[in-house]
């Protein structure tokens, strides 16, 4: 027969003593959360992204992220790491209330008995900055132009092309600006692997694609850097 040393309760087949503990006294005596005061993320302040391990991402899942990895699950009884305990025993769960600046922190049992579930409540700090795509984006940087000209037609061509540009959109490939010219239109591109996509595109329609670059300057470790322009030429 085995009692538990907390309050003496004597084990049963249907409630037994883990660690030496009955359930009701190891759900008193067992903690599993180790969390900071303040929880503090960076989020960019124009699109919402969140900086989570180095990396900026959209992701709805990313503040989560950033969040879990902040907090350990690190089980103790009495402030000793217990045995037969393990911390991939426990789910985490993150319930961030932004407008409040909360996030509550749930550490449930999952690997069976004993039922177990803690709850804390802290501070979440949000600090705002803006994201490198966003920089990008307002500092109208671009790496290629796409040039379409022609006497008709080239506006119904400028649609599709946007409309593609639009489909292959990410955080680092995007039209920067559309520029109205001359018999045509100019399209700046974020990089150049949209504006080989856009190419392609064009090409598959029919087009016939002329393609140059501008040495615009060179990297830190000394390589060259191109500016490259792909141009089209509508109903010819």
């Amino acid at each position: 027969m085995k009692f538990c040393y907390g309050c003496g309760a004597v084990e049963k087949a249907t409630a037994r003593l883990v660690e030496g503990l009955c359930p009701r006294c190891l759900s008193q005596r067992l903690r599993v959360l180790e969390v900071p005061s303040r929880i503090v993320v960076t989020a960019c302040r124009v699109c919402g992204a969140v900086r989570s391990g180095g990396r900026w991402s959209r992701d709805r899942a990313a503040l989560i992220r950033e969040i879990s990895r902040q907090v350990k699950l690190n089980p103790t009884i009495d402030g000793k790491t217990p045995r037969s305990i393990s911390s991939s025993h426990f789910s985490l769960e993150v319930i961030p209330d932004l407008r409040r600046g909360i996030v509550t922190l749930i550490a449930r049992h999952s690997a069976g008995a004993p039922v177990f579930e803690e709850r804390k409540t802290v501070e979440l700090r949000v600090v705002e900055q803006t994201c490198p795509d966003c920089s990008l984006l307002h500092g109208g940087h671009y790496e290629a132009i796409i040039q379409l000209r022609g006497e008709r037609d080239v506006r119904r061509v400028l649609d599709r092309v946007l409309a593609q540009a639009e489909s292959e959109r990410t955080s680092r490939d995007f039209v920067v600006k559309v520029d109205r010219v001359k018999n045509g239109w100019d399209l700046y591109t974020s990089s150049l692997r949209l504006a080989r996509k856009l190419a392609t595109f064009l090409r598959r329609n029919g087009l016939s694609i002329k393609q140059s670059r501008k040495l615009v300057g060179q990297t830190k470790d000394g390589r060259r850097r191109y500016r490259f322009t792909f141009s089209a030429r509508v109903g010819s």
